[in-house]
């Protein structure tokens, strides 16, 4: 029997004639008439209304009417224990196996009020309890209406009657609700139906489900309310209580509360290196000037605590990158992922699990949380572990004296050490330097609290006492808000869903429905809930937002904050981190891989930019985003032991922040902070496509964040290495122009304005881009439209300085003022400034340079061209001069075929007169030759050699001016017979021996073997060799053999094939007519300059002939003269050049300004040409290679003339 006037009524009664159903009579007319009182009273109530869930029928906590047996685990009475089907069930009191709550024993009273929570059904009933004692009544704001509602923290939701709602909220329509709720006699309360208005109280505003009830007692606020705006009714009270246990706690401990810097006394720390490790020395990085004083505070600071040490030499050596904090001091970074990291064996050490963490706070009543100040740096490191963690500043080397963060093993090292001190204690948990403390009673909770801190005082461990917390009824922990009935989620981990703004485009909805789509398996009937969402999404479809849409995506946000898509956290399943930056948010999703190897989300989280950090490139608010998210979630994310996986839609964050890279030293300053800051975790970056990353909704439809950390703890390193936003960038452009440029920054805002395509893009970049750009002209800022920005009245790409195209002429200019070449000068450019299409500008203007022209070097030697190998001897002979030796010239011969050579004395002259007679001279030994090759002498370019040369049908062929290597068949015998002249003048003086002993060097080379070919010249031209005084030996001559001169071909070809490879010659470029060339020009002897000229015809493998372009002469050069020429212009003036000095040598012929150059063709080999059709036919092939392009056609062959 349940106590109240109910009981007393009944008690008035004659027991003897009270039945069953008049005392259920009796009852229900009293209740009727307090519920009928109860609904008169809806702003100011007297007496409190009682509601209660339904029991099933036999069920309560008196004695059963029937008289039968109460079962012992349920408490009904038509079965006994041993068959009650709760048998296994938990009882959520005591949490102890074998019966349920109702009968638990450890419940003081059984009074109004109760709930039996093993009944509810799927949430359709929900449990209501009483408050005792005085109703705690506080005021909101609904609508702008202040109503008086009261606190019932039995009450699961919030509730008001139908009067309330007609007074007040009638224009607000009523929604269907399929929950009952029950009032404590067990009737069905009626629900008209459920509203969903914004509730503000306390500051804050969020949105909350109301309940109508009809005939329904003063307005209820229920536990989803106390939830909702996180309020706990009774810890004020407590903390009251408890405000002298943690006085004392403080005078107890003196050591482990002080401001001094801890060191932990067990044992030095060492850092283990493996065994194939080598030092890696980084020399100091240098230190902005702004920067510098700051910087030595900071290693003065350091150095006073003993954390820092000064060393003269080291091994290792790491650079740092200093970090300025939010106070204007300087926090001093170690780059350790460039050096030791890689080298470091990583200590692996597990981390607590969720087992682990329920086991130890089981029948925790009580919590305490003790923080670590500077936690690694209280931890000593031994001798060697202190020079490996050497770094190299601006002031020398300092080696860190204590564990410092950065450190891979740092993590492992701490999380075992800890636990060693405080092993063996029950009901405390440490996770790196935080440490939770619980237990059943506040008594064993102080003794706990007093051993923890005695253990911490002993190790010389030093707490912070502004993060302690101490005797909490509910503490957050690892996102988890504990308290004594166990583990749930904060509600702070679904702000970012619940408070979402409404979309007001189509791109917004579209991205709202990608996020609910990539969790569409978790979303029960997400087809019917979005139905009306997706109509929007239609063509020709007008936006409009009606309240159908509305109720689709509240409800939708409703469930995507539920427990069914938010899961729980596991730190054994691997975590996926994604981000995401948009012009105006930044979004992070947490998500984890189950079983079944599906990703569930754990936590959103969204921010707005601020003013400063929406005019960021692209690339650095994807960064940004990266270090918010990993900010955010740094409780799930740091010291673990498996990496976990970072997803950004920013390709080129991939290769900046990857393992192994180190931090870039050109990356911005702020990408610096941010590398310096993830090197702290364990982790592995992904590329994801935008069109995949659910985080794309939360950073476009993000929220304001207050402070930092979003009410989270951090490692004091994460929260200083993403400083303040900063206007650095507008910085950086005063920077770059407000020098000795011939431009400033106003007329480059100034030209920037007027550039109609710059106004486009500009418009673009601070609006939003259009997915497909028609216009040639804005297609190159497309491409590079991530990382475009408007900055301080200019269009910037990054760090880099858009140029408008007025100024393009002006700045490219300025790049090339010091001549320092296309390398350097790009070099430059790209680290300042961008248009499209610089580098191709550069290249056109530095190609066209004249002073970079003349001190270009000299290109690189074409491959070997060899001459084809004659048919016959004496078919092509090579002529040249030798000397003066003596004063006295000669006149080489050289047959191409045999190796045969002639020598003739000309005295001192070298007229066309004595080389006509001396070539008689030969070719009445030997005949008229095929061809004849020459340099470009004037004895040889005469008109009268010529004209000697057509008489007797000699083709005639010229190597190219200053190439000699063309005719190298002469040229090298010539030094052959330069050796036996000089060996003839040392054997004598007389002028007559001389000339003897020159025809006995002649005769020993005639009969000795070629290298080439394999015989003696004198026998392949008379088929032995010449009888000299070693025959007389053996008197029997050596023939060569018929194999032998058969072989020869064949011979000189592998010679020749064997010469092309031991050459080398890398320049295989191929020039085509009308090509813009540069070629060599010579005067004054071996002189010469770079002039522009026209490919008019190719010649051969390596020769081409040019049209000097200013002279319009044609000329023929080798490919060793020649450079191809990139600029716009060819047109130069040659002034500086000195006109008598010109080598008219190069010389071909002249050609007037506008008229085709005629040039005679070349001939084609020998035996390949028709004499008949030389004089019908006027095409001539190519020459062979290394020839000249000076040919002269031939008359059919006649009788020798002279």
């Amino acid at each position: 029997m349940l106590a109240g006037p109910e009981k007393e009524k009944l008690f008035s009664h004659d027991m003897k004639s009270l039945t069953l159903a008049k005392a259920v009579q009796v009852a229900g007319s009293i209740r009727s008439a307090q519920a009928g009182a109860a609904a008169t009273a809806v702003l100011e109530r007297t007496t409190p209304q009682v509601f209660q869930i339904k029991r099933r029928e036999g069920e309560g906590n008196g004695t059963s009417h029937t008289g039968k047996e109460k079962c012992s685990v349920c408490g009904r009475s038509n079965h006994n224990s041993t068959q009650c089907r709760f048998i296994n069930y938990k009882c959520k009191k005591c949490f102890k196996k074998g019966h349920l709550r109702n009968v638990c024993k450890e419940i003081k009273y059984m009074g109004v009020g109760d709930v039996n929570e093993d009944d509810d059904d799927d949430g359709k009933l929900l449990n209501i309890r009483s408050l005792r004692g005085e109703p705690m009544t506080e005021v909101v704001i609904i609508g702008g209406i202040k109503l008086r509602f009261e606190v019932d923290t039995g009450s699961a939701v919030t509730v008001i009657n139908e009067k309330t709602y007609r007074q007040y909220f009638s224009n607000i329509p009523l929604s269907n609700t399929v929950k009952k709720l029950l009032s404590y006699t067990g009737s069905v309360m009626k629900c008209s139906g459920v509203i969903n208005v914004p509730i503000e109280y306390d500051g804050k505003q969020l949105p909350i489900d109301i309940y109508i009830i009809r005939d329904g007692g003063p307005p209820l606020l229920g536990r989803d309310f106390l939830s909702a705006f996180q309020l706990q009714l009774n810890s004020c009270n407590f903390i009251n209580n408890s405000k002298p246990d943690v006085i004392n706690l403080q005078k107890r401990f003196p050591r482990v509360f002080s401001d001094k810097l801890g060191k932990f006394n067990k044992y030095e720390i060492k850092l283990r290196l493996k065994n194939d490790a080598k030092p890696i020395y980084f020399k100091a990085r240098p230190i902005a000037f702004a920067l510098r004083n700051k910087v030595d505070n900071e290693i003065d600071r350091l150095v006073s605590l003993g954390i820092l040490k000064p060393v003269e030499h080291a091994e290792y050596a790491s650079p740092i990158v200093p970090v300025l904090k939010r106070d204007g001091s300087v926090r001093i970074c170690a780059d350790y992922s460039v050096s030791i990291n890689k080298q470091l064996l990583v200590e692996q050490y597990p981390l607590p699990t969720v087992n682990e963490l329920f086991a130890k706070l089981y029948g925790g009543q009580q919590f305490s949380k003790l923080d670590l100040s500077m936690a690694y740096n209280q931890f000593v490191l031994d001798k060697e572990s202190q020079c490996i963690t050497c770094i190299n500043t601006h002031r020398g080397l300092f080696v860190y004296t204590r564990m410092v963060f950065g450190l891979s093993s740092a993590p492992a090292i701490f999380q075992r050490a800890m636990e060693s001190i405080l092993s063996g204690v029950d009901g405390v948990l440490c996770l790196l330097d935080d440490v939770l403390i619980t237990a059943d009673n506040s008594k064993l909770h102080l003794e706990r609290l007093h051993i923890v801190l005695q253990r911490l005082q002993d190790a010389g461990l030093i707490l912070q006492k502004d993060k302690c917390e101490f005797f909490k009824d509910e503490i957050n922990y690892l996102g988890y808000v504990i308290n004594k009935n166990g583990l749930k989620k904060s509600p702070d981990k679904v702000k970012a869903i619940l408070s979402a703004p409404v979309p007001d485009n189509v791109n917004k909805l579209q991205s709202f429905l990608g996020l609910v789509n990539y969790y569409r398996n978790f979303v029960p009937d997400a087809s019917s809930i979005l139905s009306p969402l997706y109509e929007l999404l239609k063509k020709d479809i007008k936006w409009t937002w009606s309240k159908s849409h509305n109720e689709a995506f509240c409800k939708i946000k409703k469930i995507l904050s539920s427990d069914k898509v938010l899961a729980h956290y596991n730190p054994q399943s691997k975590l996926i981190l994604t981000v995401d930056a948009s012009p105006n948010g930044l979004g992070a999703v947490l998500s984890q891989v189950g079983k079944d190897g599906a990703e569930r989300p754990l936590s959103f989280a969204s921010r707005t930019l601020n003013s400063a950090e929406k005019r960021y490139a692209q690339i650095q608010k994807e960064a940004t985003a990266i270090v918010f998210g990993v900010k955010r979630f740094h409780q799930y994310l740091y010291g673990r032991a498996n990496p976990f996986i970072l997803r950004t839609d920013h390709k080129p964050l991939v290769t900046i922040f990857g393992p192994h890279k180190g931090i870039p030293e050109v990356s911005a300053n702020r990408l610096q902070r941010y590398a310096i800051f993830l090197n702290a975790y364990n982790y592995v970056i992904e590329y994801i496509r935008s069109a995949d990353n659910c985080a794309d909704y939360l950073s476009r439809a993000s929220l304001p964040e207050v402070g930092d950390g979003g009410g989270q703890e951090h490692d004091p390193a994460a929260s200083a290495a993403v400083p303040a936003a900063v206007d650095d960038r507008a910085a950086y452009v005063n920077f770059v122009f407000e020098g000795n440029l011939p431009i400033t920054l106003n007329q480059l805002r100034e030209h920037t304005r007027k550039d109609i395509t710059l106004c486009k893009v500009i418009q673009y970049v601070l609006q939003g881009w259009p997915r497909k750009i028609d216009n040639i002209g804005l297609k190159p800022y497309h491409k590079c439209r991530l990382q475009l920005a408007f900055e301080n009245g200019c269009l910037m790409k990054g760090h880099k300085v858009v140029i408008p195209q007025a100024l393009q002429s002006t700045v490219l200019n300025e790049l090339h003022h010091s001549h320092l070449g296309i390398v350097k000068t790009k070099a430059e450019a790209r680290s300042r400034f961008w248009f499209p299409s610089i580098d191709n500008a550069l290249e056109k203007m530095i190609s066209a340079c004249n002073i970079c022209i003349q001190l270009r070097p000299t290109p690189p030697r074409a491959p070997l061209a060899t001459w084809q190998f004659p048919p016959k001897i004496f078919y092509r002979v090579h002529l040249d001069f030798l000397g003066p030796i003596n004063n006295r010239m000669y006149l080489i011969i050289v047959d191409a075929y045999s190796k045969w050579v002639e020598v003739y004395d000309t005295s001192n002259a070298c007229t066309t007169t004595v080389v006509i007679e001396k070539l008689c001279e030969f070719m009445s030994r030997f005949g008229v030759p095929h061809t004849i090759v020459s340099d470009n002498g004037l004895a040889f370019t005469s008109q009268e050699f010529q004209q000697h040369c057509l008489l007797n049908g000699i083709t005639h062929i010229t190597s190219p001016a200053y190439h000699p290597a063309s005719n190298g068949q002469a040229e090298s015998y010539v030094k052959i017979i330069k050796k036996g002249l000089r060996t003839s003048l040392l054997s004598s003086d007389n002028q007559k021996t001389s000339k003897l002993n020159l025809l006995k060097y002649l005769f020993h080379y005639r009969n000795s073997v070629h290298s080439v070919t394999g015989l003696s010249p004198a026998q392949i031209v008379y088929g032995e060799n010449l009888r000299s005084r070693l025959d007389l030996l053996n008197p029997k001559p050596v023939r060569p053999s018929s194999s032998s001169i058969t072989s020869l071909t064949d011979r000189v070809k592998q010679q020749q094939c064997s010469q092309n490879k031991y050459y080398g010659g890398k320049n295989k470029q191929c020039y085509s007519v009308n090509d813009k060339v540069l070629y060599k020009k010579y005067f004054n002897g071996n002189k010469f300059v770079w002039c522009k000229g026209i490919v008019v015809k190719r010649l051969g493998k390596v020769l081409y002939l040019i049209k000097d372009v200013v002279h319009l002469k044609l000329l023929k050069k080798h490919k060793n003269q020649i450079i191809l020429f990139r600029g716009d212009q060819v047109a130069q003036s040659y002034d500086y050049m000195d006109g008598d000095n010109y080598d008219e040598s190069e010389q071909c012929a002249t050609v007037a300004p506008n008229s085709p150059p005629t040039v005679r063709e070349e001939e084609p080999r020998p035996e390949d040409v028709d004499t008949r059709s030389l004089l019908s036919s006027p095409s001539i092939e190519m020459p062979p290679s290394r020839s000249t392009v000076r040919l002269l056609r031939p008359i059919p062959r006649v009788n020798y003339k002279v």
